[in-house]
């Protein structure tokens, strides 16, 4: 699974919108988006998700392997 696809998948489970995600992040709704489809976040950005997630980047990128 790719990195956009595991925020995808967290952020349905969590039932969190993409511009929900974009208020607790600070990241432009519209870059959410492009990971979610095709472009990959780095690492710093990855943990920013992950602590909107409330779960550790590693959980987030567990099933991404």
């Amino acid at each position: 699974m790719r990195t956009g696809e595991a925020i995808r998948a967290m952020r349905k489970k969590l039932k969190i919108s993409q511009s929900k995600l974009s208020e607790l992040t600070g990241f432009p709704q519209t870059t959410i988006s492009g990971w979610e489809r095709e472009f990959e976040p780095n690492i710093k950005e990855v943990k920013a998700i992950a602590n909107a997630f409330g779960c550790s980047y590693q959980e987030l990128l567990d099933d991404t392997a």
